[in-house]
């Protein structure tokens, strides 16, 4: 076998194991990210008060002590990829407050993308995450009022 072909067999492994990683905390999101809770008034988007972005944000990705600052700062537990793994699920299936739809999808696909090679202890997947977790460009396009 060719080194090509290796290498063409790797990225659909590692494109088809990311999709199943999204599919499967995608099921469960719902549940852990309150599908359930009543978005505020006027919310169109997923962020807001109570969207799926704005729990995604508050649960995974806010503060000193937060899951993406643990796993980017090496300290990290299997939990904090846990639940870093359902945040992006949730955040990738919701409708960003402001800003281009694809641009959204490709910010949470290199989220997810990076959790998926963290999930399978590729320590790629760390520096990948650092790179994609860039708040302040994606809140600049994305974050609504």
């Amino acid at each position: 076998m060719n080194r090509s072909s290796t290498r063409a067999r790797s990225l659909r492994t590692a494109a088809v194991a990311v999709a199943a990683s999204v599919l499967l905390t995608a099921a469960f999101a719902p549940a852990l990210f309150g599908a359930n809770a009543k978005p505020a008034a006027g919310n169109k988007g997923g962020g807001g008060s109570g969207g799926p972005i704005s729990q995604a944000m508050k649960q995974a990705f806010k503060g000193d002590n937060s899951a993406v600052k643990k796993i980017t700062g090496g300290k990290g537990t299997k939990a904090d990829a846990d639940l870093l793994t359902k945040a992006v699920a949730a955040m990738s299936n919701a409708k960003p407050p402001k800003g281009d739809a694809d641009d959204w999808k490709q910010r949470t696909d290199a989220l997810a993308k990076a959790m998926a090679q963290i999930n399978k202890g590729d320590k790629a997947g760390v520096d990948a995450l650092s790179t994609a977790a860039n708040c302040k460009e994606c809140h600049n396009l994305h974050k609504g009022e």
